[in-house]
C-alpha cells in the first residue's frame, strides 16, 4: 500500500487532485474501522494532511495551494470517492482556511504556516460570550454544535458574542473541549461532536474576525476576491458528489458477482441494472458539469477584475445545491437496485446511502437556494442581507 505522505507542498491544481486520488484508496481501507471508531483513521487524517488537502484556500503568498473553485472541488470529491467521512474533513478544514483570506498575517502564519498540515474546524454559531481585556477577548463561556473534526483538530473556531458584537475566534487544542454527541446515522467518521472552551480561555487579538466588518481581504488574491460562502457550499457538493461517484464503484463491484435470488444471470447482466448504471453516471456527471461550470464562469470574472453578479453567485448555489440533491438520488438508486444485500452493514452501499443523507442536511446546500434563483430569474428583487450569504 503507497501512502502519499511525503509529497511536498505547494503544488499544482492536478497534483492536488491526484494526490486526493491516491488518498481516497486508502481511506476506503479504513473507512469501516473509522466508522466504527466515529473517527477518521490516523493514517488518513496525516496522509490528507501531508497532501496538503486540509487549507486548500490559504493563499500562495503563505505557501498554501491557493485551490481554484474547480481544483477544490473536484479534489474534495476525489477524496470522497474513498469515503465521504474523509472528504468531510477535507471540506470542513479546508472551508475553515478561507478565514486566512481575512486573517492578520501573523494569525495566518501561526495557524497555517507553522504547520502546513494543520486540521482545523469550528462553528460561527454565536454561543459563546465574552468580554475584551486589553485588547484581548477574554471567553467565559461558549459551547457550539457541529465541531466536525474536533477530536483530531489543531485549531477550532467559534462564534463569541460581546454584547451585540460577534466575534470569530480561532482556539488551540487545550483550549477547546469536543463532548462525545456525535451519535449520528451517518458521516460517524467525521467527529462532528459539540465542542466548549476552556472557562477564562484568552484570545489574542490577531485570533478574532469581527463578524462582518472583519470579513474584508487582508491578501491581494483572485481567490481573496472569489464569494466566500459559494466556495464554502461548494465543498459539501464536492463531498455528496464523491460519495456518489464511489456508490457507482460499489454497485458495478457487486453486481459482476451477484445472482439475485430467482435468477441465473448476474445483477450486471440485467438491463434493469444496465440503465439504473448509465442514468446514474448521466445525472452525476451532469450535475458536476453544472457546479464547475458556475464556478469556472465566477473565476474567469474574478480573474478579470470584476465582482461576481448576483447572478452568478445565484446560479452557482443553485448548481450547488442541485448536484447535493441529485448526488444522494443516485446513491438511493443504486442502494435499491443492489436489493437486500444493500440492507446490511458490512455492505458499502449502506454507508453511502447514510452518509448521503447526513451531508445533504448541511444547511448551505439546502433547497432554500432554489429558491433564490427563481425568485431572481422572475424579477424579484434579492434582500442585500441575502446577496451577503451567497
Amino acid at each position: 500500500m503507497n501512502s502519499p505522505v511525503n509529497h511536498p507542498l505547494n503544488a499544482s491544481g492536478s497534483d492536488l487532485v491526484s494526490r486526493a486520488r491516491e488518498i481516497a484508496s486508502l481511506a476506503r481501507e479504513h473507512a469501516v474501522a473509522a466508522e466504527n471508531a466515529r473517527v477518521l483513521a490516523r493514517e488518513v487524517v496525516d496522509a490528507i494532511g501531508a497532501a496538503d488537502l486540509f487549507r486548500l484556500a490559504v493563499p500562495a503568498v503563505y505557501g498554501g495551494p491557493e485551490a481554484d473553485p474547480v481544483t477544490y472541488v473536484d479534489a474534495i470529491a476525489a477524496l470522497s470517492e474513498g469515503d465521504a467521512a474523509a472528504g468531510w474533513y477535507a471540506a470542513v478544514s479546508s472551508t475553515t482556511s478561507v478565514l486566512a483570506w481575512y486573517l492578520q498575517p501573523e494569525a495566518v502564519r501561526e495557524i497555517y504556516v507553522a504547520n502546513p498540515a494543520s486540521l482545523t474546524g469550528g462553528s460561527f454559531a454565536p454561543t459563546g460570550r465574552g468580554s475584551w481585556v486589553d485588547g484581548r477577548l477574554r471567553v467565559d463561556e461558549g459551547r457550539w454544535p457541529w465541531g466536525s473534526c474536533g477530536l483530531q483538530a489543531d485549531w477550532m473556531t467559534g462564534g463569541v458574542l460581546d454584547g451585540d458584537r460577534l466575534f470569530i475566534i480561532f482556539l488551540p487544542r487545550g483550549d477547546f473541549e469536543p463532548h462525545d454527541t456525535w451519535h449520528a446515522f451517518g458521516l460517524k467518521a467525521t467527529a462532528s461532536n459539540d465542542f466548549s472552551v476552556r472557562k477564562g480561555a484568552i484570545v489574542p487579538g490577531h485570533r478574532i474576525l469581527e463578524f462582518g466588518k472583519g470579513f474584508v481581504p487582508a491578501v491581494d488574491s483572485a481567490l481573496a476576491r472569489f464569494p466566500g460562502f459559494v466556495y464554502i457550499a461548494a465543498a459539501y457538493a464536492a463531498v455528496l458528489l464523491g460519495n456518489a461517484r464511489g456508490a457507482i464503484h460499489e454497485l458495478v463491484d457487486l453486481a459482476r458477482h451477484k445472482v439475485p435470488t430467482g435468477s441465473e444471470a448476474t445483477l450486471a447482466e440485467t438491463p434493469l441494472t444496465q440503465l439504473t448504471v448509465a442514468q446514474s453516471e448521466a445525472r452525476l456527471l451532469a450535475a458536476s458539469a453544472f457546479v464547475r461550470e458556475s464556478l469556472a464562469s465566477i473565476w474567469e470574472t474574478i480573474q478579470a477584475g470584476d465582482p461576481a453578479t448576483v447572478d452568478q453567485r445565484t446560479t452557482a448555489r443553485l448548481a450547488i445545491s442541485h448536484a447535493a440533491q441529485e448526488a444522494s438520488k443516485v446513491v438511493d438508486a443504486l442502494y435499491t437496485l443492489g436489493g437486500a444485500t444493500s440492507t446490511f452493514l458490512a455492505n458499502p452501499l449502506q454507508k453511502r446511502l447514510r452518509d448521503a443523507h447526513v451531508a445533504t442536511q448541511h444547511l448551505l446546500v439546502s433547497e432554500k437556494f432554489f429558491l433564490i434563483h427563481g425568485q431572481q430569474r422572475l424579477g424579484f428583487a434579492i434582500d442585500e442581507k441575502v446577496i451577503a450569504t451567497l
